[in-house]
Order: structure tokens, then C-alpha cells, then sequence
């Protein structure tokens, strides 16, 4: 590891665990509400499972794939439910500042290291440093995405998957490296396969272990099969109708975007405002990738952003941003540290170029004819 890097890397820790702390303090001392899906879902969901109730069956019923469900019961399990689940945000937030910088620094050094440092500062007004499942789904994709051998590219990629199921959208970009017909190899698709496949019936697995066939099946049903449920009260899927009931539900229906237009504009608007710099500089990236810069690794960048952003389609929730915020974060910052930097100089050369030009021109223009 070169020095560079480890300084890099202290200085994403403070950020992420000031962050983390920041946000517990808000909490502990301040007049900041627990975290609304902890405070409703996912602690009482754990405290149900337990103590005895079995894992998507009741108060225990939710839309998240087990991976979160698992860490969700685990910590709750430990006592201190809030700060040490602010600690896990804050070094998963770490991790993924780490790997993006890497991720980044592939193509740019100096664009890696504000990526990463973007992406830290980014992540509080957007729930980042909640409770919530998607900073531990980018720490895994974004590690997927770096992955040289193809089966830990499965694997990371499945692990991401079992935080948050929307990383599925991602799948074919982790998945072209391998598939790539330049390079097709029908081992190392299988290897790829295995290790994502394997790693996920591992989880369900230990699902069925502990809790039995029903809770395998609930699960499957909840967490991959058509939403049935809304938000509720004490969890997201209490299948009791406690507290708020269920009610059957597409996902055309539950489109904030067909639905509720002006609500999911008014959302998408309020929650991106503190970010606009940041959503700003990535189109700016983009549209300098589209029009100038096709190198392969800056079109992997703008398909990756543009597909974590899937969700939003279905709904404009804040923490949806946490997905393709890493990838908006590079190319903001490859964008402000390598385009606009190389435009000015350049457009600044050509200007004066052009005005000596014009006056050379202009002076030979107006010198009187030799007889």
C-alpha cells in the first residue's frame, strides 16, 4: 500500500466516523427522531425474531432480503441497537469511500481521492449515515465492480444483492467482464455464477436452518415476488394487520412516478436539492463522456449511474440516492479535476490564438500594396 493511499484512507475514516458520530449525537442528545425504518421496521422486527417469532412471518415480515435481516437481528441481538448500527453504517461508508477512491483512481488519481471524499460529505443530507441497507449494498457492489477473478466478482456482487435487492439492475455490468464475447471463457462464467448463486443460497440456507421451510418461503415471497404490503405500523409487512394492516399492491401501483407525478417530482426535488452540486457535476461528466471522453472505464461509469438510479422510477425515497451517489461522486469528480481543468487552459490558448491571428490578418490586410 503506498502512503498516499493510507492517508487517504485516515482521512475517510475520521470523515465517515465523525459523520457516524454526528448523527448519534443528533439522536442521543439533540432533537433528531430515530431513524424512522429503525424506529418502526427493522428493530421491532428483530426484537420479534428474537424472541421466538420466526423471520418473515408476522411482525417479523419485511422486504428485505435476508443478508440485512441477518446483520438487522444480530446487532439488535447485542444490545446498544442504534450506535452500534451507526458504527457498522459509518466503516461501511468507509469501506466504500476506500474502493471507490481505487475504483477511481484507476483512470485518475487526484479524481479518486475527491470522488471518495465527495461521496463521504454527500452522504448526510441523503440518510447515509442512517440505519439502512444500501451503504452495506455499495461497500460489496463496489467491490464487486473492482474484482479481478470472476467467482469474487459473484460473490461480492450476491452479497451486495442480499442488502438490497435494486442492485439486480446493476447485474450486467458486473456480469460483462465476464460474459464479454472478446473474452467469453465459459469456466469463468461458470465460476461467476457459482459464487453468486452459491453465496446466495448460503443465506437462504441459514434461513431455512433456523426458521424452517415456511419462513424459506415467506421470504422468497416478500423480498423477491410482487410487493403485498405497504408501510406499516410496528413493521413494513406485518401480516397480523396490526398496527396498519396490508393491502395488495403491483409495482405500476405503487409508481410514485404513474401515480403520484407531482408527489414523486416534489420528492426526487427535495431530497436531491442538498446534493445538487453533486448530481450537477455527473451530468456535466456525462455529457463530456457521451460527447468527447468514450473511454471505456467513464461509459461504465454513466451506465452504472444510470442504472442505480432504477429505483427512483418506482418510487423518490431520500435513501434511494445512496445507490448511485458513488458513481455520480466520480464523475463529478473526473468532470472538475480533469475536464473542466483541461478545458480552461486549452479554450484560454485557442482565444488567444485566434485574437493574434485576427490581428496578424488584420495587419496584412491593411498594408499598402508593393508596386
Amino acid at each position: 500500500m503506498k502512503y498516499r493511499d493510507l492517508r487517504v484512507g485516515l482521512v475517510y475514516l475520521v470523515l465517515s466516523l465523525a459523520n457516524a458520530a454526528a448523527r448519534y449525537g443528533h439522536v442521543a442528545f439533540g432533537d433528531a427522531a430515530v431513524d424512522k425504518d429503525a424506529r418502526n421496521s427493522y428493530r421491532p422486527l428483530a426484537e420479534a425474531v428474537n424472541s421466538g417469532t420466526p423471520l418473515y412471518f408476522d411482525g417479523a415480515a419485511t422486504n428485505k432480503p435476508p443478508g440485512f435481516l441477518l446483520t438487522d437481528v444480530g446487532v439488535e441481538s447485542l444490545g446498544h441497537y442504534l450506535p452500534v448500527f451507526l458504527l457498522l453504517v459509518g466503516l461501511a461508508n468507509f469501506g466504500a469511500a476506500v474502493l471507490l477512491y481505487r475504483y477511481v483512481a484507476r483512470s485518475n488519481w487526484q479524481a479518486g481521492v475527491v470522488a471518495g471524499g465527495v461521496f463521504l460529505l454527500a452522504l448526510y443530507p441523503v440518510s447515509g449515515y442512517y440505519v439502512n441497507v444500501r451503504s452495506f449494498a455499495v461497500l460489496f457492489l463496489l467491490g464487486s465492480l473492482l474484482a479481478s477473478r470472476p467467482v469474487v466478482r459473484g460473490v461480492l456482487f450476491a452479497v451486495a444483492g442480499l442488502f438490497t435487492q435494486y442492485v439486480v439492475f446493476l447485474l450486467p455490468l458486473v456480469a460483462a467482464p465476464v460474459v464479454s464475447r472478446a473474452k467469453f471463457d465459459a469456466r469463468k462464467v461458470a465460476t461467476f455464477c457459482a459464487g453468486g448463486v452459491g453465496v446466495t443460497a448460503l443465506a437462504w440456507g441459514v434461513v431455512l436452518g433456523v426458521w424452517g421451510t415456511e419462513s424459506v418461503l415467506a421470504g422468497l415471497d416478500w423480498t423477491y415476488g410482487l410487493p403485498t404490503g405497504v408501510e406499516t405500523q410496528p413493521a413494513w409487512g406485518d401480516r397480523t394487520g396490526i398496527g396498519g394492516g396490508t393491502e395488495p399492491r403491483s409495482y405500476l401501483a405503487r409508481s410514485w412516478l404513474v401515480a403520484q407525478p407531482g408527489q414523486w417530482v416534489a420528492r426526487l426535488g427535495l431530497h436531491g436539492a442538498p446534493i445538487a452540486p453533486v448530481v450537477a457535476g455527473a451530468a456535466l461528466g456525462a455529457v463530456r463522456t457521451m460527447t468527447c471522453e468514450r473511454s471505456e472505464f467513464r461509459v461504465e461509469l454513466v451506465a452504472a449511474g444510470a442504472l442505480a438510479a432504477v429505483p427512483f422510477l418506482v418510487r423518490a425515497l431520500i435513501d434511494y440516492w445512496i445507490l448511485p451517489l458513488p458513481f455520480f461522486a466520480a464523475l463529478a469528480a473526473l468532470y472538475v479535476t480533469g475536464d473542466l481543468a483541461e478545458s480552461g487552459p486549452e479554450e484560454s490558448a485557442e482565444a488567444s490564438s485566434d485574437e493574434t491571428s485576427g490581428v496578424q490578418n488584420a495587419g496584412v490586410a491593411d498594408a499598402p500594396g508593393r508596386s
